[in-house]
């Protein structure tokens, strides 16, 4: 089953919303969200990778930075570069989107921190198996 970007973060945000009935207040930790986002990117995409730092948590999935847990994504950035391009809001999650957070975890300083010391660790779809 492959599944486009949108219909992924429409699975998530019925996970999350409808299911678990997560709120704004009650949202959960970048480090969950970029787990979760990773595994349903799977359905989409063959490989993705998330990226931690010892304070922030994202998805790159080759191309664009997918910070699910602040509502937005970067496009054509990999975190923890320079040269921050203007967040898209994602519509499933832009109820996140707080532009302090936003400046906070990605100024010159938080990046020059997160280069110094991150993880990155890669996912695969393997596919199917039978047994």
């Amino acid at each position: 089953m492959s599944l486009k970007k949108e219909e992924v973060l429409d699975e998530l945000s019925h996970h999350l919303f409808s299911i678990r009935k997560c709120s704004c207040v009650g949202r959960y930790t970048c480090k969950l969200m970029s787990g979760m986002f990773a595994s349903f990117l799977l359905y989409s995409i063959p490989r993705c990778f998330i990226i931690d730092s010892f304070s922030h948590s994202v998805v790159y999935d080759g191309k664009n930075t997918w910070d699910v847990g602040n509502g937005f994504v970067l496009r054509n950035y990999k975190y923890p570069n320079k040269d921050v391009p203007s967040p898209e809001l994602i519509p499933q999650f832009s109820k996140w989107f707080d532009p302090l957070i936003f400046k906070k975890n990605y100024s010159d300083e938080k990046l020059s921190t997160a280069r110094k010391n991150i993880t990155i660790k890669e996912l695969k779809n393997l596919g199917i198996t039978t047994e």
